[in-house]
């Protein structure tokens, strides 16, 4: 479905759209529609921004795909990694910031340490590095240890279970007499009381994206409108935007290793046609940045439209998802800024972007390619899937859609829906996700009007 991004572009360069904006008039009555908080004008004749619709919002959840790739974040993090507002995080993140340093310096130019006197436990584990720049020694994370560790092909889990001053040894060893000396690039925090933290180990070239950059942009979103989202009530399937933003439902996390967040514009929705009683189907943009300064993961952003945000954190009825990186390399801070960040930000304050994303919905709807059983089969088949998959597709896509029992999906926006209306069905969670994803692909058939 790479019809929301074409703004982006493969190197992510925001193309600059400069078109006539025109009053309000003549809107087809099945016109793409954005709820704003105050009437605006019209980007083109499919679409059009009207004025806040009230919520909660009615959401067909059996419509478009989910993903638990936010649940999962919501599950696995303790409760010092949880935030509530973009300003406690960002605080959080610009005083790590402030204390953070890098250097490049010679691997043979490291030394380790361990503690004078060894008298327990947490004595016989405490190990530490110093090196030039460093003022003082510095102490590692599980993760800059690690990093090391595979630098060096040293066995990290054999070393975590030596003592201190025998795993010094062992370390040293393979610095000291590696075949060359290799330069690397390290990272330490110095903590309020005089402490280093150790936090990377990486080659010279890794370029630093900041984590607080990241969430910089976020907050600028959050100034437009953006939130932590909401919930489905399941009873009457509505989605209701208004939450009070606790650390039990919060989408913002950090560590000290990443940071991962989600902000939606749930209280403007995005009409993109009806249900079968007549109502707006509405969707939701919903923004997910996440990156790592001390390499734990790529830079990425991601940006969906959706139906709704469960009390677990799943994304429900996804019609869109597109996914963009930048690998930390020498060039990676030069791209975030003066790619990826502005991407972002014109993507979100742009109703111009919607309109790209509309006109793939509007020209899927638009776009018949079977009429009846028999080339309805033919197109599936042809598309890899099999016949009895077919049948029950278009089973589940009547079931959906409450058509009768002689209709057969006829545009790519039906089949699209039929694919992944029966994948839902299946039990096994691989064999749903891979025919979500050919269920969504069946829109490449179809591209932007310009």
């Amino acid at each position: 479905m790479a019809c929301f991004l074409n703004c982006l572009g493969k190197r992510l360069v925001v193309a600059k759209r400069n078109a006539k904006v025109e009053k309000t008039a003549n809107v087809k009555t099945d016109a793409i529609v954005v709820s704003e908080t105050k009437a605006v004008e019209t980007v083109n004749a499919d679409f059009r921004v009207v004025s806040q619709s009230s919520a909660p919002y009615k959401v067909d959840l059996n419509r478009g795909t989910s993903s638990g790739i936010i649940s999962q974040q919501w599950f696995s993090r303790p409760q010092d990694e949880r935030f509530t507002s973009m300003d406690s995080i960002q605080k959080f993140l610009l005083d790590r910031t402030a204390r953070t340093h890098s250097l490049r310096i010679d691997s043979k130019d490291m030394d380790l340490l361990i503690p004078e006197n060894i008298n327990t436990l947490s004595d016989a584990n405490l190990l530490g590095v110093t090196f030039p720049g460093s003022d003082g020694a510095s102490y590692f994370t599980n993760w800059a240890f690690g990093q090391m560790c595979q630098k060096f092909s040293i066995p990290a889990n054999f070393m975590h279970r030596l003592p201190s001053p025998l795993a010094a040894d062992c370390i040293t060893y393979a610095l000291k007499h590696s075949a060359d000396a290799d330069e690397l690039g390290v990272g330490f925090t110095k903590s309020k009381d005089g402490v280093n933290t150790l936090r990377r180990v990486s080659g010279p070239n890794y370029g630093v994206i900041l984590d607080s950059e990241v969430a910089a942009v976020f907050s600028v979103l959050e100034g437009m409108g953006y939130k932590v989202p909401g919930f489905i009530n399941w009873a009457d399937g509505t989605y209701d935007p208004t939450i009070e933003v606790t650390k039990e439902n919060t989408t913002l996390f950090a560590s000290d290793r990443d940071v991962f967040l989600f902000l939606v514009d749930d209280t403007r929705p995005i009409e993109i046609g009806k249900l079968p009683d007549g109502s707006p189907d509405y969707v939701f943009r919903g923004i997910l940045g996440r990156n790592s300064e001390v390499g734990c993961g790529k830079n990425v952003f991601s940006v969906y439209m959706y139906r709704g945000s469960c009390q677990n954190r799943c994304m429900w009825g996804i019609e869109n998802e597109e996914h963009f990186s930048i690998k930390h390399s020498r060039r990676a801070p030069k791209k975030f800024a003066e790619e990826a960040r502005p991407a972002i930000l014109e993507l979100a304050n742009n109703p111009g972007s919607i309109a790209n994303f509309t006109d793939c919905i509007v020209a899927a709807k638009e776009k018949v390619i079977a009429n009846g059983e028999k080339e309805a089969l033919a197109f599936l088949k042809t598309r890899g899937f099999t016949g009895k998959f077919a049948r029950e597709s278009f089973k589940a896509w009547r079931e959906t859609e409450q058509k009768e029992e002689d209709e057969f999906p006829a545009s790519v926006w039906d089949f699209s829906n039929a694919v992944t209306a029966a994948a839902r069905n299946n039990p096994y969670q691989n064999e749903r996700t891979d025919l979500e994803i050919a269920g969504t692909k069946i829109l490449s058939t179809v591209r932007n009007r310009k």
